[in-house]
């Protein structure tokens, strides 16, 4: 049986720094037990570290940046290379959910259909429109199109926008405010647009949205931690 050579044991003992791993922060982490975890890690072969962001209680905070300035000073001084995530949890954009909060129109948007068939000729009927919420979602158009054999005929389209009384439509204002309309003979498949505004993430085709996440994250990051951008020992990667 073949032994170790010495070669393999100074690598078992001193372990290549070619490992990367998530450094969890908490924020509430004493300087005495993130240098005890920190030497621990370099100890057992870590060269990378990526701040983990999630748990911290402060993030992009005084304290935050107190942390990592910190844990950077130590990655300088061993020779590892720090990486950042641009977010506090996934996917990117919301600064730790504080972007859309500036702005309603800053609020992901999206679009939803939704419809519902008749058959005519009917008098005086009254469309209840699909539940809205103000400042969330509202009723963007309403449309009515004949059905044939051949499918919807979108080119004999019905507008019936203008008589939506209101274009949000919260519990029981479908029925108190409902569409009054006269169904043709025929069938006929009636379409309420909604476009809904959700808080849990932004719009990311708005500008003034995008350019807000820059600023808080990746400006204040430079402003914060540019001096350890760039060093050849200590790479920071955002």
């Amino acid at each position: 049986m073949m032994g170790i050579t010495p070669e393999w044991r100074q690598r078992f003992e001193r372990p290549p720094h070619l490992l990367g791993t998530l450094f969890w922060l908490h924020g509430t982490e004493s300087e005495a037990e993130s240098r005890h975890t920190f030497d621990l890690a370099v100890a057992q072969g870590i060269g990378e570290m990526t701040f983990e962001s999630r748990p911290h209680w402060d993030y992009l905070g005084p304290k935050w940046w107190a942390d990592l300035m910190l844990l950077l000073d130590w990655c300088r001084e061993a020779g590892v290379s720090a990486y950042l995530f641009d977010e506090k949890w996934y996917p990117s954009g919301v600064a730790g959910n504080t972007i859309q909060k500036l702005d309603p129109a800053f609020r992901r948007s999206s679009l939803r259909l939704q419809y519902v068939r008749y058959r005519g000729p009917l008098a005086r009927i009254s469309l209840m429109p699909p539940w809205t919420q103000h400042s969330r979602s509202a009723i963007v158009s309403v449309s009515a199109y004949p059905e044939t054999d051949e499918g919807i005929d979108y080119a004999r389209r019905v507008d019936l926008t203008d008589r939506l009384q209101r274009r949000d439509s919260p519990h029981m204002h479908g029925i108190v405010h409902g569409v009054q309309w006269d169904v043709p003979p025929g069938d006929w498949i009636v379409c309420f647009v909604v476009e809904d505004r959700a808080d849990n993430y932004i719009d990311p085709l708005h500008p003034e949205a995008v350019g807000a996440f820059i600023e808080r994250v990746y400006e204040s990051s430079k402003t914060q931690l540019g001096a350890y951008f760039g060093e050849p020992d200590s790479r920071l990667f955002l």
